[in-house]
C-alpha cells in the first residue's frame, strides 16, 4: 500500500501490525510516515513519539523527526532533532545540511531588520558566498530525459525518439561504478560512472551521460529504469514511464535543425558513443533562413466576436508579412461572419468547439476531433498559430498536423513549438494592463522574426587601419584573426595552435592570435613562437583597436563569444566554433560566414558553472577537428 501511494490504507495496516507485535520501532516510524503523507499529523506525531521513546539514541530516527517537524513548520523542534542526529552520528552530512538549510530558511523569515530603503535593490548586493548545495544523498537528479513531453491518460510523460541522452547526477557518500538503462526490463545501455569531488569531503558527485539509440523500441508507452550501482552491488534506481515516438527520418529537420538530432547508420556494429563521435562536424551557413516563409498558415480564433475584433491588427500584419501564403481561419460560429468580411483569409473553416458551462471549458468530442484533424490534414499547413491569449484553444493545435505550432506559452503546452509569454503587469491585479490587440500583434511579429530578424552589416566609416600599426600590421598587409577566448571556459575550442600552423603553411599574410584571458600563448610550440608572421596578443585591447582589428581582417575564426558577433557586424567573414551546450541557431552570428558544431544527443544541456557534469568530456567542442575548421575557413574566403 505504501509503494502504491495509498497512504491511509498503509497506515491502517501498520497499526494492525503493531497490535499483533507491539514495540517495533521501525513499524512505528513507517506508520508515522504514512500518516504524515496522508496529512493526519496528529496520528503521525503519536507514532513518532512512541518510536523515539523506544529508541532515543537512533540518529536516523532523529533525522526523520526533524523532517516531520519541518513539514509542520515547527522549525525550533526540527532544529533540535537535526542537532541531536549530528551529535549521535558525528560526520553524517545529511543532518548537517538540514541544519544549514534551516538557518537559511529562518533568516529569510527574520523580521528583526526592518527594510529602510537605504539599499535600492538588496538582492544585487554581493552577500556571503554560499557553499554549493549537494542535495539529498543517493537521489538521482536528471538533467535530461527527452526533449519533449507527451500527454497520456495518466498525465504528461517524457517523450523520447531515436538517439537520446539520459544525463544527470547523483550525490553519494561512496563511489558509484556503473549506470544501467533498461526499458521494459531489457538492458539497452551500461556505462561506467564518473566521480567528481565536492566541497564536502564526505560527499561525491556521480555523473552519468548515457547515449542510447531507441530506434528499435516500438512507439508507445514504456517503463524506463535507470540504475546506479556501487562496487558492493547496492543500487540507486529511478523509474519512470516514458513515451517513445518513431525516429525522425534522416534529412528531415523540420521545423528547425537541432544539434541534438542525431541519425546513425543501422547495423554499424560500433557503440552509440563511438558512432556519434565518428560523425563529421556540421558546417552551416548563417545565410540559411531559419524558417522559410510558410506557404500555408492556419489561424485559430475559436472563441467569440470580440476576440476576432481585437485580432484584426495582428491579422493585417500577418498578411503583410506573408503576402503569398494561403491563410486559413479556423473559427467558431460566433465570429465566422466577421472573419469572412475582413478579406484577410483565403478560406474560413468553422469548428464545432462549444463552451460547456458545466465543465467550465470548451470541449470537442472524439469523433469531432478525428473529423477536424482529417479535414485540416489536406491543407498541409506549415504553421498553425493560435491567437487566443488564454490556453482554452491551445490543444486544438495538436489536431492541425502543422510543421510548426505557435501560440502564447504559459507552460501548459509542452508540445508547443514556439510563441511568446508574458504581459504588461497590472499593478493592482493579475490581469494585463495593455490592450489585447497589442499582445496578439506581438505574437504575430514574433512569428515573422523566424523568417527574418533584420540583422545586417554595420560598418564604421570613420574607423581606419591606423589603429593597427602598433600591433605590427602594415597599412595594406592581409591578416586573419583567431580568437581563442570565451567567457564559458570549457566551451573554448582547443585546436587553435594547430589551425594557426596550418594556415601559415598554406596562406600568405599574418595570423593574429587573440589570447587574452587564456593560457594558449604559454602553450604554443617554440617553432610557432618563432614564426614572424604570427602575432600573439594576450592583453585586452582598447575598443577602437579591437574594432579595427576585426573590421579589416580577411577572416575571423573564434569561439561563440562577443568578438565573433562584432566581427560579423562589421562584415568580416566569420567561422564560429559553437559548443552545443546552447543552440547554434540561437547564438550564431547572423551577418556573415558559417557556424561549425557537432551533433550530440545531449545538445542543449545548458551547462554553465558545472562543467564536471558533462560526462562526455565536452565532446561537442573537443571532437571538432582542426582540419574541419581549416576547410570551413578556406571555404569562407574562397
Amino acid at each position: 500500500m505504501r509503494d502504491a501511494g495509498r497512504h491511509s490504507e498503509a497506515a491502517g495496516l501498520y497499526e494492525a501490525a503493531l497490535a499483533l507485535a507491539p514495540g517495533k520501532v521501525g513499524v512505528h516510524v513507517q506508520a508515522g510516515h504514512m500518516f504524515k503523507e496522508a496529512s493526519d499529523f496528529g496520528a503521525a506525531a503519536r507514532h513518532y513519539a512512541e518510536a523515539e521513546r523506544l529508541a532515543p539514541g537512533d540518529a536516523d530516527l532523529q533525522l526523520q523527526l526533524g523532517h516531520f517537524n519541518k513539514r509542520v513548520d515547527r522549525l525550533a523542534q526540527a532544529r533540535a532533532h537535526y542537532a541531536r542526529a549530528v551529535k549521535l552520528a558525528p560526520g553524517w552530512p545529511e543532518p548537517q545540511r538540514e541544519l544549514a538549510e534551516l538557518t537559511k530558511r529562518e533568516a529569510a523569515l527574520d523580521l528583526s531588520d526592518e527594510w529602510t530603503g537605504d539599499v535600492p535593490v538588496p538582492e544585487l548586493l554581493p552577500g556571503p558566498i554560499e557553499p554549493q548545495s549537494t542535495g539529498p544523498l543517493d537521489a538521482i537528479r536528471l538533467r535530461r530525459l527527452g526533449g519533449r513531453r507527451a500527454r497520456t491518460a495518466k498525465g504528461m510523460v517524457p517523450l523520447l525518439s531515436g538517439v537520446e541522452a539520459i544525463h544527470g547526477t547523483c550525490f553519494c557518500d561512496r563511489p558509484l561504478v556503473e549506470a544501467t538503462v533498461m526499458i521494459d526490463e531489457q538492458v539497452i545501455a551500461r556505462e561506467p560512472m564518473e566521480m567528481v569531488p565536492t566541497a564536502d569531503p564526505a560527499v561525491m558527485k556521480a555523473v552519468f551521460n548515457l547515449w542510447v539509440d531507441l530506434s528499435a523500441i516500438p512507439a508507445g508507452l514504456h517503463r524506463l529504469d535507470l540504475v546506479l550501482a556501487d562496487a558492493d552491488g547496492w543500487t540507486r534506481r529511478h523509474v519512470e514511464r516514458i513515451a517513445v515516438a518513431a525516429p525522425v527520418p534522416a534529412g528531415d529537420t523540420a521545423p528547425f535543425d537541432s544539434d541534438g538530432r542525431v541519425t546513425l547508420s543501422p547495423g554499424n556494429g560500433c557503440s552509440v558513443e563511438q558512432q556519434v563521435r565518428a560523425l563529421p562536424s556540421v558546417v552551416r551557413s548563417v545565410h540559411r533562413v531559419l524558417m522559410p516563409a510558410p506557404a500555408a498558415i492556419l489561424v485559430l480564433r475559436t472563441d467569440q466576436l470580440g476576440d476576432m475584433v481585437v485580432s484584426v491588427p495582428a491579422l493585417q500584419r500577418l498578411r503583410a508579412l506573408f503576402p503569398a501564403a494561403q491563410i486559413v481561419g479556423l473559427v467558431t460560429g460566433a465570429n465566422a461572419d466577421l472573419a469572412r468580411s475582413l478579406g484577410l483569409f483565403d478560406e474560413v473553416l468553422v469548428a464545432d468547439f462549444p463552451d460547456d458551462p458545466d465543465r467550465r471549458r470548451r470541449i470537442m468530442t472524439a469523433d469531432a476531433q478525428k473529423a477536424l484533424a482529417a479535414r485540416l490534414a489536406a491543407y498541409r499547413f506549415d504553421v498553425a498559430i493560435d491567437l487566443a491569449t488564454s490556453d482554452v484553444s491551445r490543444p486544438l493545435l495538436q489536431l492541425t498536423g502543422a510543421r510548426l505550432t505557435f501560440g502564447f506559452d504559459h507552460g501548459n503546452s509542452p508540445w508547443l513549438d514556439g510563441g511568446i509569454s508574458g504581459s504588461v503587469r497590472d499593478p493592482r491585479g493579475d490581469g494585463d494592463a495593455a490592450p489585447q490587440s497589442g499582445r496578439v500583434l506581438a505574437l504575430v511579429e514574433r512569428l515573422g522574426t523566424l523568417c527574418a530578424t533584420g540583422a545586417h552589416i554595420v560598418r564604421r566609416s570613420e574607423l581606419g587601419r591606423d589603429h593597427l600599426a602598433t600591433l605590427g600590421l602594415g597599412p595594406d598587409e592581409p591578416f586573419v584573426v583567431l580568437h581563442t577566448g570565451a567567457r564559458v571556459v570549457f566551451s573554448r575550442w582547443p585546436g587553435f595552435p594547430e589551425l594557426a600552423r596550418a594556415w601559415l603553411d598554406r596562406h600568405p599574410g599574418k595570423v593574429v592570435l587573440l589570447a587574452e584571458g587564456t593560457d594558449v600563448a604559454g602553450t604554443l610550440p617554440a617553432e610557432l613562437h618563432a614564426e614572424n608572421r604570427l602575432i600573439v596578443i594576450d592583453r585586452r585591447l582598447a575598443f577602437d583597436q579591437l574594432d579595427a582589428l576585426l573590421s579589416f581582417a580577411q577572416l575571423f575564426v573564434g569561439n561563440d563569444s562577443g568578438p565573433k558577433h562584432l566581427a560579423a557586424l562589421r562584415g568580416t567573414p566569420v567561422v564560429s566554433i559553437h559548443c552545443a551546450r546552447i543552440g547554434w541557431a540561437e547564438w550564431s552570428q547572423e551577418q556573415t560566414g558559417v557556424v561549425i558544431s557537432r551533433r550530440v544527443p545531449c545538445a542543449g544541456c545548458a551547462l554553465f558553472h558545472d562543467a564536471d557534469e558533462c560526462g562526455k568530456g565536452i565532446a561537442c567542442v573537443t571532437d571538432i577537428g582542426w582540419a574541419e575548421v581549416l576547410a570551413a575557413a578556406e571555404a569562407a574566403i574562397a
